[in-house]
Formats: C-alpha cells, structure tokens, sequence
C-alpha cells in the first residue's frame, strides 16, 4: 500500500528502509503521506522559482504612537474585566542556539538565568496580580517539543500560573534540493513546523477559543517566545484594538539597516500589509519606514469568521537546513504567517513602539540577536523602568527586577518616587 502510493507521488525513494519497520510504523508513515498528498507536493515545488518584488506595495508613512495614559488606563479596565487573553507562539526548539530542547526554556536572565518561560509566567501573573485576577495563556507547541514543553511547565509547578493551556501547532515537509521530499529516518518524513499563520485557526480547532469566549475574553494579544521584550499584557495596545473596533492591531518599530530580517509595514491598495524580509532587495525597500516586531492583537469574533470561512494562508519559503538519514543538508521549508491575516480584514491598524521597549529577541547563537544582545537589552530595560518609576538617573551597577515593576500598583508607584535602589542584583519589590 505505501510502497504503491510513493510511485503515485513520484517519491519511491521514500521507501528507503520501508521493509524493515512494523505494520505499525508504516501505518503511520502511509497516513502522514496521505495528508499532504499530492496537491501539498505540487503546490511546494511552485513556490521555488517564484519572484518577488515591492511593484505593488507602498510604504507606510502615517502610525500613531504609543505614550496615550489615558488609552492605558482604558486597557487594564479591559484585562480587569477578563476581556484579554495572550497566546504565545513556542513552538521553536533552541537547535541554531546550541541548546537542547523548546527555545523557551533558554535562561536569558541577566542576572537571574531565569528562561524565557519563566520571565514569561512571571509577567502573566505580575500582570494578574495588578488586574485582580487570574489573566489567561495559552502556549503553542510544536510536534517537536510538545511533551517537552508540557514536561518544562509541570517541573516548574506551572510558574504558579492558573489559567494555562497548550495547543499545537501542525507540520508541513522539507523539500531537498531538488525539489522532492526526503527521510529524516526509514519511515519518518522530514517535516517542521508550518509557521505562526495558522495558530489563530488551530487556537480555535483546539477549543480554546470556545473555552475563553465563553469566559468574556474579546480580545487575543500575541507574541513570541523568544522575545523577553514582548509584553503579554500590554494595556495601551490592547485598548487601541478595543477602541478603534479592529481586527488586527500591529505592533510596529522604526527599521534599523534596510537588510535587517525583518517584515516591513507597507501599503496595498491603501490596506495595512507586511513584506517578509526574504521577499524583497533590501535596496528597493529604502522608503520603507517601518518593521513588525510580530506583536498583534486580535478581535475574537475576527477569529471565529476566520475559521468559519475557512480560510488557507500562503506559503513562504525559507532556506534552512535539516537532518536527512544521519545528514544536515540544505533544503526548503515552508511556513505560513500571521501578519497574511491582515489580507482578510480591513480593520487594521498600526501602533509605533520604541524598538528598545518591545524587542529584543532570540534567534542567533553569536552576534546580532544573540543571548549577549538579548540580556543587554534587558538590562537597559530595567533602567529604564526604574528611572520612570523613581524619576531618578538609574545606578550604573546592573540590576535586574522583579515583574511586579512592569506592572506597579499605585502603591507601588508611590513608594518609587525618588527611591534609591540598593546594591543587589535582583531587586524585587520586597526591598523596595
């Protein structure tokens, strides 16, 4: 049966080792080709030599930006009254980071080495804390950390979190060089990841938009894992979703250099749109002002006509390399995005973030975006929250702080005021 199915794809090579696996496992090889099916095969080879080009977008000039009070104030009425959730999209392993397993339990504490989820939870329930209740997360996993994920969470007592869930997100095949599919092992096909597009969609199918809007949650704040910048509970961009009635809110940062991996904010037809970084000269996007840090929030009732209408997001195509019977070789991976959702409304809106507030993220193991950019970035941070607080110049000495200064209480607040640090490296608000 399989061996007579890869003849119909054009992939007999995939038989290799078939024979000496078990019923069982070339059941379950036979079913995953089946999924994909021809059609998925077809539609990969397509986008190899497609061409891409910034002919039909525009720049985007005019975005408001962030620093309304009032607006803020408005938000954490919302996340108070329970109408806010976070997803946070996980699904990474630390592979390209030299760690072994989910990229979320990377330690980027400065001085701490608390990982990125533990930063993570600690947020959620400062934030909690400050709203009086307990504020919902959702984690996407991926097939490949999935149980490590879940295994991270229940070793850490959950962080103390109460409102938890996980989900995950679905896989689509590598494709070698040329152009076909491959092994990563006899019976397994080399898949990854298929990109953060669909995570609204699978968010639904697994039912916990169900369970939530059920709750009173209207509005979905997500953000990346690896990025410790990235504010789960962010008021003011949650009260400009809310408030100006949109579908999709972007968070958007001034560009650095013009080939920065990035997705710029364009224009196209006049609607808010994103270019991924690999699908343009960097040259050619010399006018283009603005990037995405992949920050969005999102109206739920958004969510659900998404998944009623049954919607399929592009691909895009990304240059990776993966493991192939005991080989790393070149090959193509394909991913869909969410920032493609923004075709399907036009209710959207852009809100501009200083880069040094909202992003700092995790991707390379040396260099730029690496652990040693990752932690100087928060240690800057925390300066800078401090100085806001205590309206004094922050210590030279470096220090890192508690969650509960992200989201201070009034009381908190009060007792900031022209208040000297003592010389620690963590500082909670107990010593405050």
């Amino acid at each position: 049966m399989t061996a007579a199915y890869l003849k119909e794809l054009g992939q007999p090579h995939l038989a290799f080792g078939l024979d000496e696996l078990n019923e069982a496992a070339q059941l379950r090889f036979y079913e995953t080709l089946k999924k994909h099916g021809l059609k998925t095969l077809h539609a990969q080879r397509a986008l190899i030599d497609k061409e891409y080009s910034l002919d039909f977008f525009a720049p985007l000039e005019r975005v408001e930006r962030v620093g309304d009070a009032a607006c803020e104030v408005k938000g954490w009425d919302l996340i108070a009254q329970g109408k806010v959730g976070c997803l946070v999209l996980a699904g990474g392993q630390g592979t390209r980071l030299a760690h072994t397993g989910p990229k979320g339990t990377i330690a980027v504490g400065p001085l701490t080495a608390k990982s990125l989820f533990e930063r993570l939870a600690e947020r959620v329930l400062w934030a909690g804390r400050k709203a009086q209740r307990d504020l919902p997360l959702a984690v996407m996993t991926s097939p490949l950390n999935e149980a490590q994920t879940k295994d991270h969470f229940k070793e850490h007592a959950h962080y103390g979190l109460k409102n938890l869930s996980f989900f995950t997100q679905s896989t689509l095949p590598f494709l070698d060089g040329q152009g076909n599919w491959f092994l990563e092992s006899p019976g397994l096909l080399a898949e990854g990841p298929d990109g953060n597009g669909n995570a609204l969609l699978r968010f639904y199918s697994s039912g916990l938009w169900a369970k939530w809007r059920a709750e009173g949650v209207e509005l979905l704040n997500v953000i990346f894992v690896d990025n410790p910048l990235a504010d789960p509970f962010d008021a003011e961009f949650i009260a400009f979703a809310a408030h100006q009635n949109l579908d999709i809110a972007m968070k958007v940062i001034e560009r650095g250099t013009l080939d920065e991996k990035m997705g710029i904010a364009a224009l196209q037809r006049g609607a808010l749109r994103v270019v991924e970084y690999s699908e343009f000269a960097p040259a050619a996007s010399a006018g283009y002002l603005y990037a995405t840090p992949g920050q969005f929030c999102y109206s739920m009732d958004f969510i659900r006509s998404l998944a009623d209408k049954g919607i399929a997001l592009k691909w895009h195509l990304a240059h990776k390399r993966a493991e192939n019977l005991g080989k790393s070789i070149p090959v193509y991976k394909y991913e869909t995005f969410q920032f493609d959702l923004l075709e399907f409304t036009a209710k959207s809106a852009a809100l501009l973030y200083p880069k040094e507030h909202c992003y700092a993220p995790l991707k390379n193991k040396e260099g730029d975006k690496s652990i040693e950019t990752v932690r100087t970035a928060l240690l800057r941070w925390d300066k800078e929250v401090y100085s806001a607080l205590s309206g004094l110049p922050a210590p030279a000495f470096p220090f890192e702080l508690e969650a509960a200064f992200y989201y201070p209480t009034e009381e908190l607040k009060a007792r900031m005021k022209g208040r000297a640090l003592p010389h620690s490296g963590y500082i909670s608000q107990d010593l405050i």
